[in-house]
């Protein structure tokens, strides 16, 4: 935790100070909103790109479980 009053900071690796950064710069809806743009979020061209641009929605929703994260990547791919 930081605790800028009192300069102290117990953050000991940097995936926790990357998700406090966001806490504290993101809006509150921001996860909401991700999970918005997973369910919508559809293959049109390569698997690549719709692969890049699934994991880089994910960074938004780091506390969706697996199996979810598994089934709106499944559902996003063409068939």
């Amino acid at each position: 935790m930081l605790d800028m009053e009192n300069e102290d900071c117990t953050i000991s690796t940097f995936d926790d100070f990357r998700k406090r950064l966001k806490g504290y710069f993101m809006p509150v809806d921001a996860e909401r909103h991700a999970y918005r743009l997973v369910a919508n979020l559809k293959q049109t061209g390569a698997l690549r790109d719709y692969a890049r641009a699934y994991h880089k929605l994910m960074l938004d929703v780091p506390m969706m479980p697996e199996k979810n994260n598994l089934h709106w990547f499944i559902i996003g791919l063409q068939s």
